[in-house]
C-alpha cells in the first residue's frame, strides 16, 4: 500500500507571497525567551504571537514544540506501570518475573481502555491537523521563505486550529517541552537537512517510492517534518512523516500505518548527529520488530567529527551520511559572510576595541572593511563539556572603519547560539546582565557575537575577595534580573531535573529498595532545595569562565559562557541543568574553586562567597541546600569524566575512539576522577564537622583509639566515602567521652588531613603505616628509611610505562595502582600480573601486596599501621612511651598489626577471613554499625544516647539525615529511614 500524497492533503498549501530584498523588509523584533522551558499553554500563546507577526522559523519551532509535546503526551504511560513492573522484576524468586507480568497485563490493559477514550479520540485528531501545520511551516522554511511577509490563509487556518485546543487537559496544558539538541545545543541548520536530501535523491532517485521519514524525539519532530519538506521540494510525491522515542508504546494507530507501509518504500530514520549510535539502533530494532524490513532502513546522518563513517551500531544498515566539514554552518564563518552580517551588527555603534588601540580604546564604526579568521586551540577545559560536541567557535580579526575614515583593528569571538528563538534567548540574557558580560552585539544566523577576551586575562584559582564580592553580585543579579513565574523544574518529573538527581543521591543508601521509596526521596529533595524566587540560572559557573574586565568596564570582572549552560542537554555535557534556583550558581562557583585549588584556600572562599551572596539577596541557603547543591556539580563533572574515561580507554585496546576524545591523556583523567571522588568526601566532610563536629575539642588528652576508615567508619554507598550520619555521631561520641580517635587506613595523607580538620581529631596514620599526622602542628612525618623509599621508587619506575595499569598520584609514601577495564572501570591488578610486576622488579620479598575491592596497594616490607601509630603517638602523646591503644576497630589483613597494640580489638561482621581467623571479637553489625556496637561496649551506652554525647538534628538537617541513614547496613535501618522520611514530609 502506498502512502497518499501531500498534494491530496485536505489542507492544501496556500500560495507564499513572493520574497522581497533584505532592505524592503520590515524590521520586526525577534522572539527573545528568558525561559526555554515552556508549557504547552505557553508555546500555544507564543505561536499565535509569532503567527502574527510572520516570522516562520519560530512558528516552525514553536509547532515542532506543540508536535513533541502532544506526542509524548499520547505515548504516556498508564499510572507508572512501566517503572512498577521494572522494579517488581527484583524481587527474589519465585515472585519478580510472575509479579512483573502481572504488571504488565494491567499496563496493556490500560492502555487499550485509555486508547479508546473520548478525550484521546479529540487528541489525536488535534494531532493530526497540528502534523499538517508543521509539514506547512516546515515547507515555508524549505523554501527560505522566513520574513517573506504574511501568508493570510496559513495564518488562519493555524488560528483556528489554537482555538480548537480550548479544554485540552491539565495535564497535558502543564506538559514542559523537551529542547531539541540538534537546534538548541549544537549548530545544525535546515540547510544540513537540504543537502543530506540532495544526497539521498542521487541513490534513491525513483520519486514514485513511498517514503516514511521518522523522527525520534525529541529532535527528529524537528528534523522530521524538515527532511519531509526539502523531500517534496525534491519531487517525492509519497512522502509521510512520524516520530517515537526509543522504547515506547506504538498506538494503534502507528501500528496501522508501519502495518500498511508498502514493501517497496524506504524508512529513513532521523536524530541528532549520532555518538555512539545507540538510540538509532534500538529504534530501527522496534521498527523491524513491527514488520519493517532491514533493507528498508535508511539512517540520515548528519556526523560531528571526529566521525567520518557511521557508528559502528548503524553500519549494518543503509545510510546517508553529512560530514561534519560540509555543514551549512561553515558558509556562515567565511570572511564574507561575516563581513556582511558584522556591518549590520556594528555599523553605527561605539566598541570598545579588543585589544585597545595606542590612541584610542573606543570608536564608532562607519564600516567593516575586512574580515579574517584567526582561529581558536581546541577547547581543553573538560568542566564545559564535550570539546566537540558543542557549538561552534571562532576568533576573528576585523578591520573597522570609522567616521573620519581612520581604520582600526578589533577581535570579536563568536560562537553558535541555536536555531530562531533557541539562539536569540541569548539576548535576553545579555540585555539584563550587561555589566557583568564583555559586549554583545547580537544574534545573527544562528551566531554570537561578542568582544574577544584575551586568555592572559582570564582568572584562575584560587581566587581573591573580590572575584567573590562579583561573582555574588552577577548571581544575585540573574536572580533579579531573569526571574521567573514559578519554577519550572517542579513539573520535569523524569527529566532529571536538579532535584530529582539530588533525590537519587541521597536515596542510594537504599540500594535495591529505592524505588519504592522514590516518592518519599522525592518529597524530600523538594523541600530541601525549595525555590521561593526562581529564575534562570547560568549553570556554567567554573572560575575559568572569568576574565578581568579592562579600562572603561563598570565591573572588574566579567562572565563568559552565560547562556548556553543551562539549557544544554547535548551529549553528557555534566547532564542537563533543570533548575531555577540561583543558590546553585554561588554553590556551583564554590564548588568548582574547591576542586581547582589548594585545600587550605578552599573553605575561606566558599564561606565568603556564600556570606556575600547572602547579604545580597537578603536571603539564608540551608547548610543542606548548599551540600546538595555542590554535591550536584562536582558529581554532574564526575560522571562526565567517568563517560570520557571509557572512550579513553577504547584507545588503549585498541578500538575507534567514536567520541573524539582520543587526544586526552589517561593519566591525567584518571587522577582528575580520583581527585573529584575525594572533593566529594570533603564537601560531605566539611557539612558534617560543622552540623556534628563543632562542640568537639581536638586538643584532649584521653585514651588513644584506633580507627579505619574504609569498610568501618566510612563506607561508599553513596557513590563517595561518606562516615553517613552513624558514623559521625559513633566519632563524636569517642571525643566527647574523652577519647582520642585517630585514623589509621591506607588513604593517603591529604585525605587523613581533610579528615582531621572536619572531624576534630588530634591525628591519624595514612598510606599503611608510612605517614603519622599530627593535627595540631599541621606536621606529616615520613616513617620510611632512605632504603625502603629506594624500593618504592624502583618499583615505580617499573610500573611506569605499562598499558592498562594506572598509579594513583596522590600517594607518595606508597603505591596505589588499579587497572582500567574495557567500559573504563576500576579493578584490582591480577595476581599474576602483581607477580610479573615484582619479578621484573627484583622485589619480591621486599615488598608487601594489599589487595582492594578495586585496586591494588603496595607498600614496602617491614612498615605496617603499627609503625605509624608508634610515630604517631611520639608526636601527639608528651609522655612518648610505648603506645597502647585503648581499642581499636578494623576489618581486613592490614589491621591486623594495629590490633596486637591494643587493649580492645573489634572487628564489623564484614571483615575479612584472616580478621576472623585471628579471633577478634566480631560485632553483629557491619561497617559503621559495627563501629557503633564497638564503641558502645566501651561507653557503656549507645552512641548519643547520654548528656554527654547526646546530639539532636532538626529542620533539614533531620530530614537529610533520615534518607542518609538508609546507607547503614540492614533491612532495618532502611525501614527505619523510610518511616522517619515519610512522617519528615508529611509534616509530623
Amino acid at each position: 500500500m502506498k502512502l497518499h500524497p501531500r498534494a491530496m492533503s485536505a489542507l492544501p498549501l496556500p500560495a507564499l507571497e513572493p520574497a522581497r530584498s533584505e532592505a524592503s523588509l520590515p524590521v520586526r523584533p525577534r522572539l527573545q525567551l528568558i525561559d526555554l522551558l515552556s508549557d504547552f499553554d505557553q508555546l500555544c500563546r507564543l505561536l499565535r504571537a509569532e503567527l502574527e507577526n510572520s516570522a516562520w522559523l519560530d512558528c516552525f519551532l514553536l509547532a515542532a514544540g506543540l508536535n513533541q509535546l502532544l506526542d509524548d503526551h499520547l505515548h504516556r504511560d498508564v499510572g507508572s506501570l512501566d517503572k512498577v513492573a521494572s522494579t517488581v522484576a527484583h524481587l527474589p524468586a519465585p515472585l519478580g518475573r510472575p509479579s512483573r507480568g502481572a504488571v504488565l497485563q494491567a499496563r496493556s490493559f490500560g492502555l487499550v481502555m485509555r486508547d479508546r477514550h473520548p478525550r484521546e479520540l479529540r487528541l489525536r485528531r488535534w494531532r493530526a491537523g497540528l502534523a499538517e501545520l508543521v509539514r506547512e511551516l516546515a515547507t515555508v522554511v524549505a523554501a527560505g521563505s522566513d520574513g517573506a511577509g504574511a501568508n493570510p490563509a496559513l495564518q488562519a487556518r493555524a488560528i483556528r486550529l489554537l482555538d480548537s485546543a480550548e479544554g485540552f487537559p491539565e495535564r497535558l496544558r502543564r506538559r514542559v517541552i523537551q529542547l531539541p539538541t540538534c537546534f538548541r545545543s549544537l549548530d545544525q541548520q535546515p540547510e544540513d537537512c537540504e543537502q543530506v536530501v540532495s544526497d539521498f535523491a542521487e541513490r534513491w532517485p525513483d520519486r514514485e517510492r513511498p517514503l516514511l521519514v521518522v523522527g525520534l524525539r525529541t529532535s527528529g519532530s524537528y528534523l522530521a517534518p524538515l527532511y519531509a519538506a526539502y523531500l517534496e521540494t525534491k519531487g517525492y510525491r509519497f512522502v509521510d512523516t512520524m516520530t517515537l522515542r526509543p522504547g515506547q508504546n506504538y498506538l494503534p494507530v502507528e501500528r496501522a500505518h508501519l502495518g500498511a507501509f508498502s514493501a517497496d518504500g524506504l524508512l529513513l530514520l532521523v536524530d541528532d548527529p549520532p555518538k555512539s549510535g545507540k538510540s538509532m539502533a534500538l529504534a530501527a530494532e522496534s521498527l523491524e520488530a513491527l514488520g519493517i524490513a532491514h533493507g528498508a532502513i535508511v539512517m540520515l546522518l548528519p556526523l560531528m567529527a571526529p566521525l567520518t563513517e557511521a557508528p559502528t551500531r548503524l553500519r549494518s544498515y543503509a545510510s546517508v551520511v553529512l560530514p561534519w566539514e560540509r555543514w551549512a554552518i561553515h558558509s556562515r564563518l567565511q570572511p564574507h559572510e561575516l563581513r556582511r552580517v558584522l556591518n549590520r551588527l556594528l555599523r553605527g555603534r561605539t566598541v570598545r576595541l579588543s585589544p585597545p588601540g595606542e590612541a584610542v580604546s573606543e570608536v564608532r564604526v562607519r564600516e567593516v572593511v575586512e574580515v579574517d579568521r584567526i582561529g581558536l586551540a581546541p577547547l581543553r577545559d573538560l568542566k564545559a563539556g564535550s570539546p566537540v560536541r558543542r557549538h561552534i567557535r571562532e576568533l576573528i580579526r576585523v578591520t573597522l572603519r570609522d567616521a573620519q575614515g581612520r581604520t582600526h583593528l578589533h577581535h570579536i569571538y563568536l560562537k553558535g547560539a541555536g536555531l530562531g528563538y533557541f539562539g536569540t534567548h541569548s539576548l535576553a540574557g545579555s540585555e539584563a546582565l550587561a555589566s557583568f558580560l564583555p559586549e554583545v552585539y547580537g544574534v545573527e544566523e544562528g551566531l554570537l557575537f561578542r568582544s574577544w577576551l584575551p586568555d592572559e586575562t582570564r582568572v584562575a584559582a584560587p581566587a581573591n575577595e573580590e572575584l567573590a564580592k562579583a561573582i555574588a553580585a552577577y548571581v544575585a543579579a540573574r536572580r533579579r534580573g531573569l526571574a521567573t513565574r514559578t519554577d519550572t523544574s517542579a513539573r520535569l518529573v523524569g527529566l532529571n531535573p536538579l532535584w530529582q538527581r539530588a533525590a537519587d543521591l541521597i536515596g542510594l543508601g537504599f540500594g535495591r529498595a529505592r524505588p519504592l521509596v522514590r516518592p518519599l526521596l522525592h518529597s524530600a529533595a523538594r523541600r530541601l532545595l525549595r525555590v521561593e524566587h526562581p529564575s534562570v540560572i547560568d549553570g556554567s559557573m567554573a572560575i575559568s569562565q572569568w576574565f578581568a574586565a579592562g579600562s572603561g568596564s563598570r565591573n572588574r570582572f566579567v562572565k563568559v559562557d552565560y547562556d548556553e549552560r543551562a539549557y544544554s542537554n547535548q551529549d553528557t555535557v555534566i547532564d542537563q541543568l533543570y533548575s531555577y534556583d540561583a543558590a546553585y550558581d554561588v554553590a556551583s562557583a564554590a564548588a568548582d574553586h574547591l576542586i581547582s585549588s589548594p585545600p587550605a584556600a578552599t573553605a575561606r572562599f566558599g564561606d565568603r562567597l556564600l556570606a556575600l551572596y547572602q547579604e545580597a539577596v537578603g536571603e539564608s541557603i540551608s547548610a543542606e541546600r548548599w551540600l546538595l547543591y555542590q554535591l550536584m556539580y562536582v558529581k554532574s563533572y564526575l560522571r562526565f569524566l567517568e563517560s570520557t574515561q571509557s572512550e579513553v580507554v577504547e584507545g588503549i585496546f585498541g578500538r575507534s575512539t567514536e567520541g573524539g576524545f582520543g587526544g586526552v591523556e589517561p593519566g591525567w583523567l584518571a587522577d582528575e576522577v580520583d581527585h573529584l571522588q575525594r572533593s566529594l568526601s570533603r564537601l560531605d566532610q566539611a557539612y558534617l564537622g560543622h552540623q556534628i563536629f563543632a562542640d568537639v575539642d581536638e586538643r584532649g588528652v584521653g585514651p588513644i583509639c584506633g580507627i579505619d576508615i574504609d569498610g568501618v567508619l566510612e563506607t561508599g554507598a553513596l557513590g563517595f566515602s561518606s562516615p553517613g550520619p552513624l558514623g559521625a555521631i559513633t566519632l563524636r561520641a569517642l571525643s566527647r567521652h574523652g577519647y582520642r580517635p585517630v585514623l589509621v587506613t591506607g588513604r593517603s595523607v591529604e585525605e587523613v588531613r581533610d579528615r582531621c580538620g572536619a572531624y576534630h581529631l588530634a591525628g591519624g596514620v595514612a598510606e599503611y603505616g608510612a605517614v603519622a599526622y599530627d593535627h595540631a602542628t599541621g606536621h606529616a612525618q615520613e616513617l620510611l628509611s632512605v632504603t625502603q623509599r629506594a624500593v618504592l621508587a624502583r618499583l615505580q619506575r617499573t610500573l611506569d610505562g605499562l598499558s592498562g595499569i594506572h598509579v594513583a598520584s596522590a600517594y607518595r609514601h606508597a603505591i596505589r595502582t588499579y587497572a582500567l577495564d574495557r567500559e573504563g572501570g576500576r579493578a584490582p591488578l591480577q595476581s599474576e600480573t602483581v607477580d610479573s610486576i615484582l619479578a621484573a622488579a627484583g622485589l619480591t620479598d621486599q615488598v608487601r601486596v594489599v589487595q582492594g575491592y578495586s585496586q591494588t596497594d603496595f607498600m614496602v616490607a617491614g612498615v605496617d599501621k603499627a609503625t605509624g601509630l608508634r610515630g604517631l603517638a611520639q608526636m601527639i602523646d608528651a609522655r612518648g612511651a610505648e603506645p597502647q591503644l585503648a581499642f581499636a576497630v578494623g576489618d581486613t589483613e592490614s589491621d591486623l598489626p594495629m590490633f596486637a597494640m591494643s587493649a580492645k580489638a573489634f572487628a564489623p561482621s564484614n571483615a575479612d577471613a584472616a580478621v576472623k581467623a585471628a579471633g577478634i571479637r566480631l560485632m553483629r553489625r557491619p561497617y559503621q554499625g559495627g563501629l557503633a556496637e564497638a564503641t558502645a561496649s566501651v561507653l557503656g551506652h549507645r552512641p548519643g544516647a547520654c548528656r554527654t554525647c547526646k546530639w539532636v538534628a532538626a529542620g533539614d538537617t533531620a530530614l537529610l539525615f533520615s534518607a542518609m541513614r538508609a546507607q547503614e547496613s540492614g533491612f532495618t535501618n532502611k525501614l527505619r529511614g523510610a518511616i522517619e522520611l515519610a512522617l519528615r514530609t508529611s509534616g509530623r
